[in-house]
């Protein structure tokens, strides 16, 4: 059986910091690394598209500081996320920045992920505590944890719709 948290364990052990994009995902990431490691010496950040991200972004950022007591810095998209990171990564003094990919979502990201010691890229300082999670073990997750995550919870439903995916 693969050790889903194995990954996570290893890189727990450094000082990192967190791209929270507000799905699914990054949920489960945060959910499994407050337990694993001290989020008082670790940085968040999201990326919005907006100048000021959306009412429903925002009570999710929210509902998340307020439940992992943690800061959530605000940024806008930039051009190249490399070039973002490697800057917030030396002014805060992280060894790594956290991702949520995992290498079931696409070929290019299992090709990007598969050879990775401890999913940690070196070339780019990034890491992926979620790498050998699939879409299946996400859901069951979020279920067994009662995680709550952006487009079930906070969504303007009225404006979006439902999410047939959530049905499952």
């Amino acid at each position: 059986m693969i050790d889903l948290y194995k990954d996570a364990r290893e890189i727990a052990k450094y000082k990192i910091g967190f791209a929270v994009s507000l799905g699914r995902d990054s949920a489960c990431m945060l959910d499994i690394m407050s337990k694993i490691t001290d989020f008082k010496k670790c940085y968040f950040f999201y990326w919005s598209f907006y100048e000021v991200p959306l009412p429903y972004q925002q009570r999710y950022i929210f509902y998340l500081e307020k439940k992992y007591k943690i800061k959530i810095n605000i940024f806008q998209m930039p051009k190249k996320q490399k070039d973002f990171t490697e800057k917030i990564r030396k002014e805060q003094n992280l060894d790594y920045i956290c991702f949520g990919y995992r290498m079931d979502e696409s070929l290019q990201r299992r090709g990007q992920l598969k050879n990775l010691v401890n999913a940690i890229d070196l070339k780019a300082n990034w890491a992926f505590p979620l790498r050998a999670f699939t879409s299946k073990t996400i859901r069951g997750y979020v279920k067994a944890n009662n995680i709550r995550h952006l487009f079930t919870t906070f969504k303007d439903v009225e404006y979006f719709g439902e999410d047939e995916n959530e049905k499952e």
